[in-house]
Parts: structure tokens; sequence; C-alpha cells
């Protein structure tokens, strides 16, 4: 008669332990754990224009982390920081993780090689501190004529 709480309290024991694993393993730590979208209130930029600096790209993070940094990436051209007070135009590379979700894309006329038909975008947001990845987006631009236009999502 002993064996039977036994056997029953060994078989509730190994589905405490199943389901503690099972919960504690679900997730790689590279698991994305919010979302980001890219939107842009520039309809259309070259270089040649004076009135901006490039189109902008502003990354809408929601999510869990309160101090998140944006790494941005292109495939062509390069981003630059402009904003008040000061509106200095800051170069940060093709590459560049920034603390503000907001960047505008620009290229050089006179950049080696033929201008792409499209341009990709990416950013990701990185728990600061860590560098995890909390959440990815991508955003083409293309190119019209001489102009280059975020497109449409």
């Amino acid at each position: 008669m002993h064996t039977f709480p036994r056997r029953l309290l060994s078989a509730i024991l190994l589905l405490l332990v199943a389901g503690t694993l099972a919960c504690g393993c679900t997730g790689s730590p590279d698991a994305q754990t919010g979302t980001v979208t890219i939107s842009s209130n520039t309809t259309a930029y070259a270089p040649v224009m004076s009135q901006t600096v490039g189109i902008e790209l502003a990354a809408h993070y929601s999510g869990p982390a309160q101090d998140a940094a944006y790494h941005w990436i292109t495939d062509y051209g390069e981003f630059v920081a402009w904003a008040s007070p000061d509106y200095e135009v800051t170069p940060l590379g093709a590459d560049a993780v920034t603390q503000e979700p907001v960047v505008y894309w620009t290229y050089l006329p006179e950049q080696p090689g033929e201008e792409p038909a499209t341009v990709r975008v990416a950013v990701t947001v990185e728990e600061a501190g860590t560098g995890r990845t909390l959440a990815t987006a991508e955003q083409k631009i293309v190119r019209d004529g001489s102009l280059y236009r975020p497109a449409a999502e």
C-alpha cells in the first residue's frame, strides 16, 4: 500500500519538474520582447534640396525596456543627426547606434558606384548596457528619378 502514494508523489514531482523546465526554456536570451516600426515625415529627398538634411526616420518602440538604444544600418548612404536647439548636422555613418529614436538618411551624389533603385534601412532596438535585441524593423527607400522616397509599406 505504500507504493501507491510514492508513485503518485513521484509522478507529481516529475510533472512539476518538467513544467518548471519547460517554462524556463521556452525563449532564447535573444528573443525579441517588443515591437518597433519606422515612420517618416519626408515625402521626397535629393541632396541638392536645401530645406532638409535627408529622409527623416523615426523609430517607434513599444516594449519593456525604458533605456533602449537604436542601432541603425543601411546598405547605401549614411545617417546623420540633426535636431534642436542648434540644428547642427552630425555624421553618424552607415552603421550607427543612437540614444535618440530619430535619424536622417542621406547620401553623397559623388559616392562611388551606381545609385541603387532600392536602399534598405534597418533599426534594431537594443537594451542599453547589454545590447540584447528587443525589436527590429526594416524600411525601404526607393529611387524615383533624381529623388529618393520612403517606400509605402
